[in-house]
């Protein structure tokens, strides 16, 4: 496949989907094993640090995904997704992205420009504001806690 539909590093916005990128595996972080909130099930997540000449990203990989990947070598990812986790731009797989080599040779990574803090940099620092990057122009969060009513009952 061609890397001439693929975007530069510094071109990815937070919520984008369905981007291709190419870039160098720089290093791979400690593997984590960590339980789903959701089905309680056990998963292992590696964060990459990912490169090309416009700056370096966060990767983050699970499970098989992570035996796929190995550092210094060049890589191409097909339908990938992008988000902030804590703040900071990170790109996955996702549900539908592909991981596979590339032939492209990186002669210079720009390591100087962390493209993951560019997201946090626009955000004003709580950890409130920063979750609610998905939530605008949504109705607020109804709380699961007792409320009590005004209304007084009536004893019987």
């Amino acid at each position: 496949m061609s890397t001439s539909n693929a975007q530069k590093l510094s071109n990815i916005q937070p919520y984008q989907k369905g981007f291709t990128i190419v870039f160098k595996a720089l290093k791979t972080g400690t593997i984590r094993n960590v339980q789903s909130r959701h089905d309680g099930s056990k998963h292992r997540v590696a964060d990459i640090l990912i490169g090309d000449e416009t700056g370096v990203l966060r990767l983050t990989l699970w499970d098989d995904e992570i035996s796929l990947i190995e550092d210094g070598k060049a890589f191409r990812i097909i339908s990938g997704q992008s988000g902030l986790f804590q703040g900071q731009l990170q790109v996955s797989l996702g549900r539908n992205g592909r991981l596979e080599p590339s032939d492209q040779i990186f002669k210079e990574v720009n390591r100087e420009q962390n493209l993951s803090l560019k997201a946090s940099s626009t955000s004003s620092g709580s950890k409130r504001m920063m979750g609610s990057e998905t939530r605008q122009n949504k109705p607020p969060r109804r709380s699961r806690g007792f409320k009590w009513s005004r209304v007084e009952r009536k004893s019987a």
